[in-house]
């Protein structure tokens, strides 16, 4: 019985290393088919397969999906060999390995399968015509925005992969125990103890089948006969998991090692996984254990022989007695003993009875100890692999964010183009003498709304992070006492507004004034979102010093600004807690855009910031602002937010203006308007065409306004090549993305100032009418 129990013990650890390797394989396949459904549905990706396949090539959808997949390639360059995308005929026709592209896929399983299925597949190994290259593939169908298949994308891995996550777990049986990775046919895809036998079958294969597996690059570049082991016995092992996961078979190590094996089948793909130890090794413990048992066994019995032998007709009492205490410990009670009256043979007796039963219960102890050493191992494995998918989740959800916002900035700056032109000429039209009151009153609700999707696509260039940013020094608490007189006229009478400060030191920082009012007016509304019954909201701003990097803290060491915004409302939900920053996530739908929190976030990353949120449900919610504070005074204290009007046009006096800007509608309605306003332009579609005319025309250009971003010479190659002609030239960016840290190099080379798209006809008076002035 002791032996069964030792055998079964020793097979279950077995079973335990190739559960623990099924399991690593398993949590990997899984984890990158759900990753790679989610890459595929990418707004980037949506975007690439809603092209016609003849406008794809060049296109900015196509650099962009490019782009994609180099980052999400880029995320285990050393395993993936390669991301692409397949059309709906099979061909490659993106691949951030060039000399795949234009190759014909179709008759791989990995483009088939999620073709028919609609579902992430994972293939099994194939070997590439090269020599060395093994691979396997994961896959998913691509979809338009009417979710139409319309191809496949799929990655390539190295099988180097699997067998290091194999490798991971040798020695969990002893120092000779390890792993075999077998795949459907019974091929060795990773033998850790015997890498010479990797890529070899454990069991011949049919003629047929050997032909069939040729087709489709299943087998390596090999003869026939050095494609198999032939090992019959460990085949049967495998192929009989259903009836028990235990077997003895040989391995082709030493030239031939009897193993003891256990077997595990993985879950996601059809491959099985082989735990195994040199028999030797595995028999040895049970085998020692059992010899210690015999002998006191031997030692018991002889003593109870001799003594019966000697003395049997005078010990019966004793002996009754010795018999009692041994039902006793026959019945489970190791805590038994035989009290010894005398040193004679039959106290001996009870001695040797004694010690043996002490180590028979200091054995089942230790037993106990390795079963609970054992459960310890597992719920460590069970934690590690938690964290390792909540770190998958993580990961999947800021490539996600990532993607998202570099769509959305990209489709922000198309927008605003469209935008600018129809403000400027809806303000164009506004300044007719013979426009009737209902046509003023169409075109303002026209220009009004131009404004309003403008305003909409600042929030996007906000969160994404590419606003351009007016940076000064400023007075953070003279800042909120203007944000509090704004409140104070817009808050309901049922909200009570108080803005104290808990500090006397300077508070001063570097900040956009305008998007910082809006970061906070944006937390401000929130917060009267969620107090329809009314209640308190309370701004604070207080000095917060982090000495050391070990502080617990979020923050680097230094000074720091903290302006806390509390309300008293409804709170956050944990469920809304974790989405609550990303873009287009709203619980207010259809009322809400989901992009007012998002924003905040952006403005405030802009500013060097942080920001922490505190929340109970149905008492309240306060957002930490942490901002960098900076010595010295405040060159201004507020934003500005004065409005002016049409009327307030500063006009020129003729002077001749040289416009660069490629795109079309943009270009005429700013030629319109600086009409208008009384210049004279030259326009130019880059910069290659405004350096020829500002060489024939030189003598009367007096600013240039350029665009950065454009085809064959950009903006600032422009302004680079303009400044060698003429250091004295003075020109104006106007631009969709943010200078980027080019602030100063611009200036060197004759910009006095730059705008973001879309620009009104009074932003553009009153700038060229500065740029003019300006010594």
């Amino acid at each position: 019985a002791t032996r069964q129990a030792l055998l079964g013990q020793a097979n279950q650890v077995l079973y335990a290393g190739a559960s623990r390797a099924a399991n690593s394989l398993d949590l990997f396949i899984s984890t990158n088919l759900e990753a790679i459904r989610t890459q595929s549905g990418l707004p980037t990706v949506v975007a690439y397969m809603n092209l016609p396949p003849e406008k794809r090539s060049g296109s900015v959808e196509e650099e962009m999906m490019l782009s994609t997949l180099s980052v999400l390639r880029n995320e285990n360059l050393y395993y993936i060999a390669s991301y692409a995308i397949l059309d709906e005929a099979g061909r490659n026709i993106l691949d951030v390995t060039s000399p795949d592209i234009g190759q014909d896929e179709s008759n791989h399983d990995y483009f088939r399968v999620p073709m028919t299925t609609g579902r992430p597949f994972v293939s099994s190994v194939e070997f590439a015509p090269d020599v060395g290259g093994v691979y396997f593939y994961f896959s998913n169908p691509v979809r338009n925005d009417l979710g139409q298949i319309k191809g496949v994308m799929r990655v390539r891995y190295s099988v180097a992969l699997l067998q290091e996550l194999v490798a991971q777990t040798r020695g969990m049986a002893g120092d000779d125990s390890y792993a075999i990775l077998l795949d459907e046919n019974g091929m060795r895809l990773s033998q850790d103890a015997a890498p010479e036998l990797i890529f070899r079958s454990i069991k011949l294969y049919d003629p047929m089948i050997l032909s069939e597996l040729r087709a489709v690059n299943r087998l390596p570049n090999l003869l026939d006969s050095e494609l198999t082991t032939d090992l019959p016995a460990f085949a049967e092992g495998v192929a009989n998991e259903d009836e028990t996961p235990y077997f003895v078979a040989e391995e082709l190590i030493e030239g031939g090692r009897t193993e003891q094996m256990a077997v595990v089948s993985l879950e996601t793909v059809p491959w099985q996984v082989v735990y195994a130890q040199p028999q030797q090794d595995f028999l040895d413990p049970i085998e020692g254990a059992i010899q210690v048992i015999l002998l006191w066994t031997a030692i018991v019995i002889g003593l109870l022989v001799m003594a019966a032998i000697v003395v049997a007709h005078w010990l019966t009492e004793p002996v009754d007695y010795l018999t009692a205490v041994a039902r006793q410990i026959t019945a489970g009670d190791l805590t038994a003993r035989a009290q010894v009256e005398s040193e004679d043979e039959i106290g001996q007796l009870a001695v040797a009875f004694n010690a043996m039963t002490t180590q028979l219960q200091a054995t089942l102890v230790g037993l106990e100890k390795r079963e609970e050493a054992l459960q310890s191992s597992n719920e460590q494995l069970e934690n590690a692999l938690q964290e390792l998918q909540d770190a998958q989740a993580q990961m999947v959800q800021q490539e996600r964010i990532a993607a998202v916002g570099q769509l959305a900035a990209g489709v922000a700056h198309d927008f605003n183009n469209i935008m600018g032109t129809v403000i400027l000429y809806s303000d164009l039209m506004l300044k007719a003498s013979d426009l009737s009151p209902k046509d003023h009153k169409r075109l303002s609700l026209i220009r009004q709304q131009g404004q309003r999707a403008a305003d909409l696509t600042q929030q996007i260039l906000d969160f994404s992070r590419k606003s351009i940013m007016r940076w000064e020094r400023l007075d953070l608490w003279l800042f909120l006492q203007e944000i509090e007189m704004l409140l104070s006229r817009t808050m309901p009478e049922n909200i009570r507004l108080s803005v104290t400060r808990q500090t006397d030191n300077d508070a001063v920082i570097n900040a956009d004034p305008t998007r910082l009012q809006q970061a906070v007016l944006n937390l401000a509304i929130n917060a009267r979102n969620a107090m329809e019954a009314g209640g308190s909201l309370k701004i604070e701003l207080t000095a917060v010093t982090i000495q050391h990097e070990n502080d617990d803290s979020e923050l680097e060491p230094g000074n720091w600004l903290c302006l806390s915004i509390s309300d008293t409302g409804i709170g956050i939900p944990d469920e809304v807690l974790v989405h609550m920053f990303e873009p287009f996530f709203t619980t207010r739908a259809p009322l809400g855009s989901g992009l007012g929190l998002s924003q905040v976030d952006g403005i405030i990353k802009q500013h060097g910031g942080h920001i922490i949120v505190k929340t109970e449900v149905d008492k309240g919610t306060t957002f930490d602002i942490y901002l960098p504070a900076i010595p010295g005074v405040a060159s201004k204290t507020v934003p500005t937010t004065a409005v002016a009007s049409l009327d307030d046009l500063e006009k020129g006096n003729g002077e001749q203006i040289l416009l660069v800007e490629d795109d079309n509608l943009t270009r005429q309605a700013l030629t319109n308007a600086l009409e208008i306003l009384n210049y004279k332009v030259i326009t130019a579609v880059n910069g290659r065409e405004a350096l020829q005319y500002y060489q024939q025309e030189s003598d009367k250009i007096t600013l240039v306004i350029s665009d950065l971003v454009m085809p064959e010479m950009g903006g600032k190659e422009l302004l680079q090549q303009l400044h060698q002609q003429n250091p004295a030239l003075k020109s104006i960016v106007i631009t969709g993305y943010p200078p980027s840290g080019q602030e100063n190099e611009l200036r060197s080379l004759g910009a006095v100032s730059w705008c973001q798209k879309p620009v009104d006809l009074i932003q553009l008076s009153q700038m060229v009418s500065q740029a003019l002035s300006t010594d």
